[in-house]
């Protein structure tokens, strides 16, 4: 009697959460590496030990591992994929020169969005705008923002992305600006 191998998956990723548990994002890859075996036949038909996929649903993979004595035995994993959330802003913030806080506002978030960052470009930076490199909670709209007192007339630019924290999937940065207008000056004729 011969034996039946005893295969194995190792999941390899870097996504979501907890590397290596098969739970990734939409849009990333994940290797699964069979053992136990001397040849291995997927379901996607590849006949490496390894294979690389970036499924965009979830997604069982199954081997099947023959051994020297031609007896075979298969064993399956199955990839989980978290969507990347997702914001829809409103329009962009237009201040006077001088304030000091505006908001913007959004409609609508998709994925589980709870925590946000800002990036302001560095023009904007060098006028005083903080960006918000630690993911905060995001809050019901619209989103704060500290206009520095400081700051030049001009436009200023700033990426938002947000952020599912109980996925660990972050989506893609939004664009948006601040515009502050110039004070009008009146002069009497």
């Amino acid at each position: 009697v011969n034996p039946v191998p005893t295969p194995t998956i190792t999941i390899t990723e870097n996504s979501g959460l907890t590397s290596n548990d098969g739970i990734i994002c939409s849009g990333a890859s994940v290797t699964l590496t069979a053992m136990g075996g001397g040849t291995y036949l997927w379901s996607t038909l590849a006949t490496t030990s390894a294979i690389t996929v970036s499924p965009t649903s979830n997604q069982t993979y199954t081997v099947t591992v023959t051994n020297a004595n031609s007896c075979s035995a298969s064993t399956s994993s199955t990839v989980v994929v978290n969507p990347l959330p997702t914001i829809s802003l409103g329009t962009n913030p237009v201040v006077c020169l001088g304030t000091t806080s505006s908001s913007l506002p959004y409609t609508g978030t998709t994925g589980g969005s709870d925590q946000y960052i800002i990036d302001y470009n560095d023009a904007a930076n060098m006028q005083g705008f903080i960006d918000i490199s630690t993911y905060t909670s995001l809050p019901a709209s619209p989103v704060p923002l500290v206009i520095p007192a400081g700051a030049a007339a001009g436009t200023y630019s700033a990426t938002i992305t947000v952020r599912n924290s109980l996925t660990g999937c972050n989506g893609v940065a939004v664009p948006f600006t601040v515009t502050i207008r110039p004070q009008i000056v009146v002069s009497a004729v």
